[in-house]
Parts: structure tokens; sequence; C-alpha cells
């Protein structure tokens, strides 16, 4: 149904021009409209009001709307600028994504090659760790060294202080770089005074100093090289300078160190041994000629007082009874005793005054002249020598063989039940040449090992075995005569090995020889 009038003449205007058959029933249906159209009218009024306030409402939409479809159509406009610059865009970015392709192989290239740089780092970052590692063992090896350096240094410093020498470094200016508090005492001054100085100018003889520390750095060293330090009280200061350069740790020649030895008290010493080595010299001397001419000057009446009581034995024997024979024999012995005594005394007063120079002596020869010598004493005592070979000596060939003889001598003299038995050796140790002369005999207590080289010293009765006691003595000045020494190592009823030395280098010192120190 339609709802109001207004509807239906807006539906039915249409209608009418339809036809006319039709007109009657719209005629009607018009009239039924007019009829109603008072009553409706209001209300269409009403619902024209709305219209027209929807229409106002419309237009204000309709301003609205325009105004939208303004913006929209602007939007649009904007849109299609966006659109063209969004195509543009994504034309960009499609030739970025293309770029992007060509450096994603790219990157793929540099990629592989930031695994290889990787991997060399890892290498590398071992090599660098265990650099590191060597680099900190030789840190700690050198702060060890260091530690060790310094420790040394103050040692050394230590070490340098303790020294009761003066010890002084020098340059090749001469002039002192360090002292020790030795040198301030010698010298009356402080070391910061000292250090800076000329090394010379502290002594007697300035210019001799000065030669001392340039001989050093010339030759590399001085020995025993003698000066005088002057105090500042006037004290002098007698020293022996030894001296020898030092290099720094490039192997360059930094200076000479020096270290003098007091030798005031030496020197002193040294002067009273003189005096007295001077004076036993003189007492010696004398000695040896009042032994000499004692022993010369009592071979005469020995000689007369043994030929008359030996005259006197033959004679009367057993004419003036038992007792008067007893002592005939008494003096006859004695008066041959003291012709030994006197004689051996005469030998060992003769070593030092009748010895010769030395010569080149053939052991082996001077051995089988003393044997033949003892060929006696070998038959009696049924003894046998033996030796090995044995070194040709510098010596005096008289002498060396009045040794050999004496040393033979009481090998075969001192002996036991058994026949002895000796052997005679030789061999070379350190610039000497050594000789031992061995035996089976008696043997003799150690405690008398010095005393049986002493004059008269006798530790048998002439009952036991005879002699006079000296032959040893003679035997100990002939060897230290010659620059050697004689000992005795033995036990009792073991035997005994006598050794005694000789230098194979000698020089002569008056009428004694000493030991050469050069080749």
């Amino acid at each position: 149904m339609l709802q109001n009038a207004g509807d239906l003449a807006l539906a039915g205007v249409p209608d009418l021009a339809l036809g006319r058959s039709s007109a009657e029933n719209a005629q009607r249906t018009l009239l039924n409209i007019l009829e109603d159209f008072a009553a409706g009218k209001t209300r269409l009024e009403s619902g024209q009001r709305a219209i027209l306030n929807i229409l106002d409402d419309f237009d204000a939409e309709k301003v609205r709307m325009e105004g939208a479809q303004k913006a929209t159509l602007n939007i649009l406009d904007d849109f299609v600028s966006e659109k063209t610059q969004l195509e543009a865009t994504q034309g960009a970015m499609m030739n970025i994504l293309t770029d992007f392709s060509e450096e994603k192989g790219h990157l793929g290239e540099i990629q592989r090659a930031a695994w290889n740089i990787l991997d060399d780092f890892d290498k590398e970052k071992s090599k660098v760790e265990l650099a590191n590692q060597q680099l900190g063992k030789e840190i700690e090896e050198r702060k060890r060294t260091g530690e060790q350096l310094r420790k040394a240094s103050l040692y050394s410093r230590n070490l340098l202080e303790a020294s009761l020498d003066p010890l002084v470094t020098i340059s090749r200016e001469g002039k002192i770089t360090d002292v020790n508090q030795a040198t301030e005492l010698a010298t009356g001054i402080a070391r910061q005074q000292l250090i800076g100085s000329d090394f010379s100018m502290y002594f007697t003889e300035p210019e001799e100093a000065r030669k001392g520390y340039q001989q050093a750095f010339a030759q590399g060293s001085v020995r025993d090289y003698s000066l005088a330090i002057r105090h500042t009280s006037g004290r002098i200061t007698e020293v022996l300078y030894n001296a020898a350069l030092f290099k720094g740790e490039d192997g360059k020649i930094e200076g000479v160190f020096a270290a003098a030895r007091d030798i005031t008290q030496r020197k002193r010493a040294e002067e009273e041994l003189a005096r007295q080595a001077e004076e036993l010299a003189r007492s010696n001397a004398e000695l040896q000629q009042f032994a000499y001419v004692a022993s010369h000057d009592l071979q005469e009446p020995l000689r007369m007082v043994a030929s008359f009581t030996q005259l006197l034995a033959q004679r009367y024997e057993g004419k003036l009874g038992a007792d008067a024979d007893e002592f005939i024999g008494y003096a006859v012995d004695g008066a041959r005793r003291m012709q030994v005594l006197v004689n051996d005394l005469l030998a060992y007063s003769r070593v030092g005054t009748r010895g010769k120079e030395p010569v080149a002596v053939d052991c082996e020869k001077v051995i089988q002249t003393a044997l033949a010598d003892l060929r006696k004493a070998l038959e009696e005592s049924g003894g046998q020598v033996t030796h090995d070979p044995l070194p040709t000596v510098q010596a005096d060939e008289t002498q060396l063989g009045q040794v050999f003889q004496n040393l033979l001598g009481n090998a075969l003299k001192f002996h036991g039940t058994e026949p002895p038995r000796v052997h005679v050796s030789a061999r070379q140790i350190k610039g000497e040449w050594r000789f031992a002369v061995r035996d089976n005999g008696i043997g003799i207590d150690p405690q008398h090992n010095e005393r049986i080289f002493l004059v008269f010293q006798r530790l048998h009765t002439r009952e036991e075995y005879p002699g006079t006691g000296i032959g040893l003595a003679i035997t100990k000045k002939i060897v230290e005569r010659h620059g050697g020494r004689i000992w005795v190592e033995s036990e009792l009823g073991k035997g005994s090995t006598f050794y005694f030395s000789l230098p194979m280098k000698v020089v002569t010192h008056g009428n004694e020889f000493r030991t050469s120190t050069t080749d």
C-alpha cells in the first residue's frame, strides 16, 4: 500500500498518461485522493518540511560530500602521484633487488673470503696466543733475569765493599769511575770526590801510576805493579796493583778494574826475613866453615890416635892383661868411629859448598853406579834391587848418586828376617819427577818420620845397625839443594817407601837450584 497521497500522486502521474481506458479509474482514484488530500495535505506539509529539512541537511552533506569528493580527488591525485612514485620506487627496488642479487653473489664471495680470513685469523690467533705465551715466558724470564742481575749487582757491590783492598775502576782518560770504602780509607778522601778525579794523583809517583793503567789498556792486564798511595794525613801505604780490562754488554772496553793489595806489613816482614836470612846465611856459612875446618883439622890428630892405638893393640895384645886388651879395643873402636863421624860431617858441610852446576844426568847410569858401590851389602844381605825405566834429570851427578846410594844402602841395611827387596820407580807429576824407593824392611814408626832426617838422629843402637845417623840428613840437604823435597811413608814391620822430588827445569841460585818458571 501507498503510505500517503503525496506518494500516490507521484506514482499516479505516469499512469494517467498510459491510456484513456484507465482514465475513469484514475478519475475516481483521483477524487478519492482529493478527498483524502485535505487530510493528507497536513501530513504532506509535515513530510515536506521534513524533506526540506532533509534536503537542507543534504545540501550541507552535499557540500561536505563535495569537499570530501574534492579531498578524495586530491587524495586520488596524490595517490596517482604516489603510485607513480611507488612504481618508480618499485622499479628502483627491482633494480636494487637485481643489484642485491649481484651483491649477494659478491657477498657470498666476500663471506667465503671472510670465512677464509676468519680461518686464517684463528690460525694467526693461535700463533699470536702462542707468541703471547712465549712472550709472557720471556717477560717472566727477563723479570727473573733482572732480579738475578739486581741481586748479582747488589752482591757484587757488597763484595766490593767487603774487600779490605782498595778497588777502583778507571776510564780510558784515567778518571776514576767507582771506588769502594777501602779506597776512601787508604786516601782519606770521600767517594764523591774520588769519582771523576785523576787516578794517578793519589800516588807518590803519579807518572808511574799513569803508566800502570795505560799498560793495562795496552796489554789487557797488569800484575803486581808496585805503587805507594799517599793519604791526606801524609801516611804512605805500599801496594801492589793488579788490573784488568772490563767490558760492557756490547763487548766494548769500558775501562780498567784495579785492585791494590796493601803490602806494607809484608814488605816489613820481607825486610826482616831478608835480614834474618842474611844472618842465617852468614851463620850457616860460618857453621859450614867451622864444620869443614873442624872436621879437616881433626883428621890428622884422629889419624894419629887411630894409628897409635892400633899399633898399641898389635904390639901389646895379650901382654898387658885382659883389661888392657879391652881398653885398647875401646880406644881403637872409638877412634875409628870418630873418623867416620868426622868424614860424614865433612861430607854434610860440603853439600852446599862443593856442589857442581846442574847438568843432564841419566838416572839409569847413576843407579847402576850406586849398586856397584853397594855390591858387598847386596851379597851379604842376599838383597835384590829392581827399577822401572828412569828419566834423565837436571842435577849434580855426584850428589844424586849419593842420594841413591844412601837410600838403597839403608833399604839393604834395615831389613828383617827376609832378604831385602827394593824397587825404584819415577813418574812425572806437575812439572817435577817424583822418585820412590820402596823396600820390605823393618819399617818406621810414623811418629819418627821427620826425626830420621835430622843430623845424628838414630832409631837403633850401633849394635843393632851400624852407622852414624847422618846419611838421611845429607840426603835431605842434597834434595833440597836441587829444589826438591824428601819424605817417607812407612809402618813398623811393613816396609818403607822414601819419596823425593826433583824439578824438571831448574836454574842455579848461588849454590842451590830453583824451579824454573819459564819453558
